[in-house]
């Protein structure tokens, strides 16, 4: 092999690995930008639902998922969510987007929210395994936890979405 020839293989190795490199980049840098855009959303939601004054009041009354689903239903819809879930401190439903849900036991660990923090991750729950997001719900003191909202969408769902807008970047990168 020529001199010119391996010169130019060289150069060809080098494109490659830069492109290859950044497409990489890339696409890892979209599909975070993608998740924290979906965890600003499902944090915003959960702490608007957290603190709606119609939620913390219903769990004063004898059925607080009469007054609390309907409200949870219309924000999950509006917000593009997979559920929005509200529970007491003992971990019992009064919101699911499975009404025959509603009056059991979350099946995921509430302890973070319940000790007033919030809770990010990915988690198997009823619905599969999703990233979600559990908000404490303070009493009117605003000291005491008296349940936990837990928003979150499907891994399933959040994957579709990034190999939706990956088609266009692997596009860009062959051309």
């Amino acid at each position: 092999m020529t001199l010119g020839m391996q010169l130019v293989l060289l150069q060809v190795a080098i494109v490659l690995t830069t492109v290859v490199g950044t497409g990489l980049t890339a696409v890892w840098l979209q599909e975070q930008q993608l998740r924290d855009a979906y965890q600003d959303r499902m944090i915003a939601v959960a702490q608007s639902v957290a603190g709606l004054p119609v939620i913390t009041e219903a769990f004063d009354d004898a059925d607080p998922s009469a007054t609390i689903q309907p409200v949870a239903e219309v924000i999950r819809n509006a917000s593009d969510v997979t559920y929005v879930v509200v529970a007491n401190d003992l971990g019992i439903r009064y919101s699911h987007p499975n009404p025959d849900r509603i009056g059991e036991k979350v099946s995921t660990d509430p302890a973070i929210p319940l000790s007033g923090e919030i809770y990010v991750g990915t988690q198997t729950g009823t619905l599969g395994e999703s990233w979600r997001v559990k908000v404490p719900i303070f009493a009117a003191d605003g000291e005491e936890v008296i349940g936990q909202v837990s928003v979150g969408i499907l891994e399933s769902e959040l994957r579709a979405d990034f190999l939706g807008g990956l088609s266009v970047l692997l596009v860009t990168l062959v051309v």
